[in-house]
């Protein structure tokens, strides 16, 4: 994931968080299709660290002939209700790729 820019708003009571990324794929050299389907997700942190909302998306990275890497640019939008409006600089979005449970561990064992 790189190039991360983020806007927000108030509305009626919510803060609105619209957020852009690139997910940079390179297609393996085993690849088998110029498709590649990359799970990410965006999730709202609260004050006090928690993660109160998450949400799981898929970005679909088309390789064109004779390129094995290319950036696909994704928009989330998160609403997040607030009842004071000065607390919304207290509240986080995150985004991050959704590993499975499989990539977890073999990261974990690499640190």
């Amino acid at each position: 994931m790189s190039d991360l820019t983020s806007a927000c708003g108030y509305d009626d009571g919510r803060v609105e968080v619209e957020t852009s990324f690139d997910i940079v794929s390179t297609r393996g050299p085993t690849a088998e299709t110029g498709a590649a389907a990359v799970p990410f997700f965006a999730a709202v942190v609260d004050p006090d660290g928690r993660v109160i909302a998450k949400e799981t998306f898929e970005s679909r990275a088309e390789f064109p002939a004779g390129r094995r890497k290319i950036a696909v640019r994704e928009t989330v939008t998160q609403r997040i209700p607030l009842p004071q409006r000065d607390r919304g600089r207290h509240y986080q979005v995150l985004v991050g790729l959704q590993l499975t449970p499989e990539q977890l561990e073999y990261n974990e064992a690499r640190r």
